[in-house]
C-alpha cells in the first residue's frame, strides 16, 4: 500500500503502479522513479517481467518514504 496525500493506494500490477508513477507520484523525481517509470512501461509492452517492475517500483516508493 502506498501513502500519498494522505490516502492509502492499493497496487496491483505494472499498470496501476504506473497510473501512481504518472498521476500521484508526491516524491522526487530522482533516478529510481524514473527506472520505474520505465520498467513499468516496458512490463505492460512485455519486454520486462512483472516481479523486475515490482522491485523497481518498491524502490521508488522508498526512496521516496511513501510505502506504507
Amino acid at each position: 500500500m502506498i501513502a500519498a496525500d494522505e490516502r492509502i493506494d492499493t497496487i496491483v500490477g505494472p499498470g496501476d503502479a504506473l497510473a501512481f508513477l504518472v498521476t500521484r507520484w508526491r516524491g522526487l523525481k530522482g533516478p529510481s522513479y524514473k527506472i520505474a517509470r520505465k520498467s513499468c512501461q516496458d512490463a505492460l509492452r512485455g519486454h520486462v517481467g512483472t516481479a523486475l517492475s515490482r522491485a523497481h517500483f518498491i524502490t521508488a516508493c522508498l526512496d521516496a518514504d511513501i510505502l506504507e
